[in-house]
């Protein structure tokens, strides 16, 4: 289930851009909302070290995304550091499963230059047209709050666009082209 104010999701489910070289949005997790038990990063590259035995029953919020451009990507989490709550983010492949975290990893990091409330990391490679999911999460079960995520393309050449949500399938696709043909015919008909 994605939740939070931060899906950009265009008419027929088509994921809208947020930019060419960028993506920001705030969003937030709260008591009340879905949980998981997280996995933990190894504190240097960010590859998961299996189940966390601290953060079991964490609150979570998924931002589904993917990029136009193949390359490299930095993410960067603030939750209002330096006296923010302790925010832990993930992201995840082609697949997101809070039922079993470890399928999918990519990367994770806990306070982002040993500051709490700050979590990222740069350069992360991924590939265009290929559906990604951000998970922020926090640190303990009783981690949560409002957050501002922003995905940015890494390279000093062109890149992007980066989209939020779900990538459009080819039926839905061809299906909201089909209907803006026949709009636009019935217009001049008129």
């Amino acid at each position: 289930m994605v939740r939070g104010i931060a899906s950009i999701v265009a008419v027929a489910g088509l994921a809208a851009a947020a930019s060419a070289q960028s993506a920001v949005y705030t969003a937030a997790t709260s008591s009340s909302g879905p949980r998981y038990n997280r996995l933990v990063d190894d504190g240097v590259t960010g590859l998961s070290t299996g189940l966390s035995t601290v953060g079991t029953n964490t609150p979570y919020h998924v931002q589904p995304f993917w990029v136009g451009t193949s390359g490299p990507y930095n993410f960067f989490s603030n939750a209002g550091s330096p006296n923010g709550w302790d925010q832990y983010l993930w992201l995840y492949g082609s697949s997101w499963n809070p039922a079993n975290p470890a399928i999918g990893a990519i990367r994770g990091n806990d306070d982002f230059n040993n500051l709490i409330g700050q979590s990222g990391f740069s350069g992360v490679s991924l590939t265009a047209n290929t559906q990604y999911y951000l998970i922020t999460t926090g640190y303990e079960n009783s981690d949560f709050g409002s957050f501002t995520n922003s995905i940015t393309w890494a390279s000093e050449s062109e890149g992007g666009p980066i989209n939020l949500g779900m990538i459009p399938s080819p039926g839905a696709a061809a299906l909201f082209g089909l209907g803006g043909l026949m709009a636009t015919k019935r217009r001049r008909t008129r």
